[in-house]
């Protein structure tokens, strides 16, 4: 599935490094467990492989896969009409939701979402930290895939942003 060295996107943790792979016993069975490191905190973790499976752990986008999600921004637009319309914890939902996704679309969408709510009237603490939280991820797997500074990736994302049709 991954393999050591494998730059991931870990749903609500971040990005991350799988640094081993390796068997511990657990309850009398050897397990395969998935060491990862955090790039941003001295948080490591060890992940059994029965749970990563399940946990939409993806690898790190290419610049590509970012070029043509980027593409279609306009399109993610269109779809927030009736998310803006939901009140906050219809909106909390369906944010979480996509969070836990982990596609660069989601990511998008939800900045794309907090963004235009924001426009309207001030956001909640959670939906503060919601949208600071996204625009980081994604910017740091902007700044990853394209080989660029963070600062130019936020300068990237912010362009796209401005462009996209309200």
């Amino acid at each position: 599935m991954f393999n050591i060295s494998d730059t991931i996107v870990y749903p609500n943790q971040g990005i991350g490094t799988i640094v081993s792979i390796q068997e511990e016993p657990f309850l009398g069975e050897l397990q395969t467990y998935y060491k990862i490191k955090f790039r941003n905190s001295s948080l490591e973790i060890m992940l059994p492989k029965k749970r990563l499976e399940n946990s939409n752990i993806r690898l790190l986008s290419n610049s590509e896969d970012l070029d043509d999600a980027f593409d279609h921004i306009d399109d993610f637009a269109e779809d927030l009409c009736e998310m803006n319309e939901c009140n906050l914890k219809e909106r909390m939902l369906q944010n979480s939701l996509k969070l836990k996704s982990s596609t660069i679309k989601d990511y998008i969408e939800v900045i794309l979402n907090l963004t235009e709510v924001q426009t309207h009237h001030h956001l909640n603490s959670s939906e503060k930290q919601m949208l600071t939280s996204t625009t980081s991820s994604l910017i740091d797997e902007i700044s990853l895939a394209k080989d660029i500074t963070t600062e130019n990736a936020a300068d990237l994302l912010d362009d796209l942003l401005s462009k996209v049709k309200q």
